[in-house]
């Protein structure tokens, strides 16, 4: 993967993973950031049919400035992603 392209990989028919920078290739640029996940669902639970999804995002501890961000889950990731572009 180069720098700071986004990238979609399909693992099956049903889930995919969304990358625009991973948290491992900062570190090893040693540019400081801080990693966050969150473990959610593509839409509120209330409503049948919400599947789970993972959301990791790098970000500068100085300014705050988004350095990159990982999505993996089944529906929704390519509009949670356009978030974050």
């Amino acid at each position: 993967m180069q720098p700071w392209q986004p990238e979609l990989r399909r693992i099956d028919e049903e889930s995919e993973i969304i990358i625009f920078e991973r948290g491992e290739y900062l570190g090893n640029l040693n540019i400081p950031h801080i990693d966050s996940v969150t473990h959610s669902s593509s839409h509120a639970g209330y409503y049948p049919g919400a599947v789970p999804m993972s959301i990791k995002i790098s970000f500068s501890p100085d300014n705050g400035r988004l350095l990159g961000a990982q999505i993996v889950g089944f529906k929704g990731v390519d509009k949670r992603i356009d978030i974050f572009s």
